[in-house]
């Protein structure tokens, strides 16, 4: 309703780097299925990505600039055009990239722009954090998390002009019930007690830490069955793979892979771990807490903005002594009590309500 005005819809234009999977990603698609009284454009800078055919359905327009990253100088032109005839919208830059380039027309075009922050100051490229300073100070910004607003705030952004709103997924609003038995279908044992972790596998995720949590629980109680699941894939795994067989628990570690059909994994899963000790705030945090997973997290990022109290899990120092005393500790293990109103201000559509007061600041 906000979004509508007289007989046309404003007009919110999502500007971002790939539409490959992501969290930015995800929340321009529940942007557009969510605000249906305006007219969402997604605008690519380069690549058709796997996202597409799910955002076909809810964005009115989806331009892809380039099929190529390298191809600096038609994404610019083209970006500049798609700018000067849709002056009178709210664009919506989204990732690093796709945030400066806008940031620079901004300085030489008089057009709204929201700049939505996807990730902490430590996860942004150096040379990003250097001209921060100089070009990214005439727009609305938009936050997830209490750090990235103080960041903001370091580099002397008023507080009227930011506007926070934390991440909303609507997996939360729709809870898949399992379509295989993962257990079965990867051989873990049907007793076990599953500690899943989703994730890529990089250095910054932390999969290493893990590996010597589920190591210690393997030397202090052999008895319990605890076995560590892992999605993803990354640069990380095959160093990981040789972790687990040198620590000699290879039995109790299962590597999945990329995984598309993550409900089946919740579905299983009697603990979540976020190892990642720089997450800003991963979208699988709440999609556990969806499946009334308890979450063990480590107490830094803006990860305690969610976990804030012992019925959705437990916050430790970033050491896999502290993440193996909670398993250990709270064995065996059970669901959370969180209820549908608990789990409300998670949804997508609570975001996109968000995001359209926040578009209204600028009309």
């Amino acid at each position: 309703m906000y979004l509508y005005n007289g007989n046309m819809r404003n007009k919110i234009i999502h500007v971002i780097d790939n539409i490959d999977a992501g969290g930015a990603q995800e929340i321009v698609y529940s942007l557009c299925k969510y605000m249906k009284d305006a007219e969402s454009t997604v605008v690519v800078l380069a690549g058709k990505g796997n996202y597409y055919e799910k955002l076909s359905p809810y964005a009115d327009k989806i331009i892809i600039l380039s099929k190529n990253r390298y191809n600096l100088l038609p994404i610019l032109i083209k970006l500049f055009l798609i700018i000067r005839k849709n002056k009178d919208g709210i664009f919506n830059g989204h990732l690093q990239f796709s945030c400066f380039l806008l940031s620079v027309f901004r300085m030489c075009m008089n057009f709204n722009l929201v700049l939505s922050l996807h990730a902490i100051p430590q996860q942004l490229p150096y040379w990003y954090n250097k001209i921060f300073p100089v070009i990214f100070k005439a727009q609305h910004y938009v936050v997830a998390d209490m750090i990235q607003y103080e960041y903001l705030l370091s580099h002397n952004i008023k507080k009227d002009k930011i506007s926070y709103i934390p991440i909303g997924t609507e997996k939360v609003q729709d809870v898949k019930k399992a379509e295989t038995n993962i257990k079965e279908e990867l051989k873990i044992p049907a007793n076990a007690v599953v500690i899943l972790n989703i994730a890529r596998m990089i250095k910054a995720k932390g999969q290493k830490e893990l590996l010597y949590m589920m190591d210690k629980l393997a030397k202090s109680r052999p008895e319990l069955p605890f076995h560590l699941l892992i999605v993803g894939s990354g640069p990380e795994e095959e160093a990981l793979r040789c972790l687990a067989a040198e620590l000699g628990i290879w039995e109790r570690i299962t590597f999945a892979g990329r995984r598309t059909d993550l409900h089946n994994f919740y579905s299983c899963a009697d603990w979540f771990v976020m190892s990642c000790s720089d997450e800003n705030m991963g979208v699988v945090i709440y999609e556990a807490l969806a499946y009334r997973i308890p979450v063990i997290a480590y107490n830094c990022g803006s990860v305690a903005e969610v976990i804030d109290s012992d019925q959705k899990g437990f916050l430790v120092n970033p050491q896999c002594a502290n993440l193996a005393k909670i398993l250990l500790e709270k064995y065996p293990p059970s669901k959370t009590s969180l209820c549908d109103s608990d789990l409300c201000k998670l949804t997508a559509a609570r975001m996109s309500e968000d995001y359209e007061k926040c578009y209204l600041r600028l009309m």
